[in-house]
């Protein structure tokens, strides 16, 4: 900033040393025509010293003023630093406010979403409900064939079972009775009576272990040998035995076998990885939602912050700008628009 001082208009001291040449090259010291002829030597002395220190008044005055331009300059330097401190904080702000709308607008869209989600599985519910409750009745019925299968089949074993039994003991019959044909047409058995008898009793033993033995061999004949035997045609040569372990086929098994468990086990599965994949879908929406609505916390809060910042940037530019005006006010002005300082009077 220029300084528009002037000069003061009052003329120059003169010094005591023009006043003693002028005594000495004239006989009158203080001719007519001389301004001072009628003033003291003290008023002319207090006159100067008054000069001095006005003039030093004055000096000093010109220093603070100096300072204060100075420091004019600065606050002015430093207002224009925050003028465009605050422009580029209001851009910001205004770029922030979009981006908190968009961060509303799709905050928004995100809880519709969670909304239809929610609404379509309420609406799947009551479907889900029928599904666990058809299942439960399939699971009944498959548990109701699987025990009727079973008791059929055990039917059909008991059946065997019972047959086996009463062509054992037919056979055991028929073997005591060859044993007691033999038993009497030898001669020892006839004559020695009781020993005999109790020897034959130890050969009935003996056979019946052999008849069991034999029998246990009948029980696992293979089928290719009883097939075989079969084929020979005699079958009032030896009695068929039935044979351990040995049941029906299930291709003679009127009913068609179905693994209804294994069925059922799939539609578990199946509702159990659909409801798995609505759960999922559920849990990375709110997820979304929930990282949307943290970013959207962090951008107000930040926005908050900025806009903390610019009102005591304001503040501080409202301060230097009292302060810049305080100082202007300080500076007399007088009609003609330059700057002068009155002097100070003691």
């Amino acid at each position: 900033m220029p300084s528009t001082l002037a000069a003061s208009p009052v003329p120059k001291r003169r010094s005591s040393s023009s006043w003693i040449l002028r005594l000495d090259n004239n006989s009158d010291p203080l001719p007519s025509s001389s301004p001072t002829r009628d003033v003291p030597w003290t008023v002319y002395d207090a006159l100067a010293r008054r000069y001095d220190e006005l003039e030093g008044d004055h000096h000093v005055l010109l220093r603070r003023l100096e300072a204060k331009e100075r420091r004019v300059v600065e606050l002015e330097a430093a207002a224009a630093d925050m003028n465009t401190r605050l422009e580029a904080q209001t851009e910001k702000w205004h770029a922030s406010c979009h981006h908190i709308e968009e961060l509303q607008d799709v905050v928004a869209q995100l809880t519709q979403d969670k909304g239809r989600a929610l609404q379509a599985a309420a609406e799947l519910q009551p479907r889900l409900t029928e599904a666990q409750r058809h299942m439960a009745k399939m699971h009944d019925v498959m548990m109701d064939m699987e025990y009727e299968m079973i008791r059929l089949r055990g039917r059909e074993s008991g059946a065997t079972t019972q047959t086996a039994r009463s062509q054992s003991h037919a056979i055991q019959r028929e073997l005591r009775g060859l044993k007691k044909r033999r038993c009497v047409s030898q001669s020892k058995w006839l004559a020695d009576g009781d020993d005999d008898d109790d020897d034959c009793d130890d050969d009935d033993d003996t056979f019946d272990d052999q008849e069991f033995e034999d029998d246990d061999r009948w029980w696992d004949v293979p089928d290719e040998v009883d097939h075989q035997e079969e084929g020979d045609g005699d079958d009032d040569s030896r009695p068929q035995a039935p044979r351990r372990h040995h049941h029906a086929h299930p291709s003679s098994f009127p009913v068609d076998e179905i693994d209804f468990l294994d069925l059922a086990d799939q539609v578990v599965r199946y509702t159990r990885e659909k409801t798995a994949a609505t759960v999922a879908m559920w849990a990375e929406a709110e997820a979304a939602l929930a990282v949307e609505s943290k970013r959207f916390q962090d951008a107000v809060a930040a926005e908050t912050a900025a806009m903390q910042d610019m009102d005591t940037d304001w503040r501080t530019s409202v301060d230097v700008l009292v302060e810049i005006d305080a100082l202007l006010q300080q500076l007399p002005i007088d009609r003609n628009g330059a700057t002068w300082i009155e002097p100070r009077h003691r």
